[in-house]
């Protein structure tokens, strides 16, 4: 399993993320992300398996909740 993440704009969104998530059947976890791929200080974001990929950005939509982005693994932009 290759793991993906979006990313949220703090941890409060990661956590509405994973509600919304969890609420839809799909497992994953929120992560801290790695300072280096953040923007901007200390970001958060859910990680989740890649081939939910689609299902999750469905999901997170209907539920209203903003993704600053996708990343894969690696942390390319997905």
């Amino acid at each position: 399993m290759s793991l993906c993440t979006a990313a949220a704009d703090s941890l409060t969104y990661a956590m509405k993320a994973q509600r919304a998530l969890a609420d839809s059947g799909i497992g994953c976890d929120i992560v801290k992300l790695d300072p280096s791929h953040a923007k901007r200080g200390c970001e958060y974001g859910i990680s989740f398996d890649c081939a939910r990929a689609d299902e999750v950005r469905r999901a997170l939509a209907g539920a209203g909740i903003r993704v600053k982005r996708y990343l894969k693994g690696g942390g390319e932009m997905i």
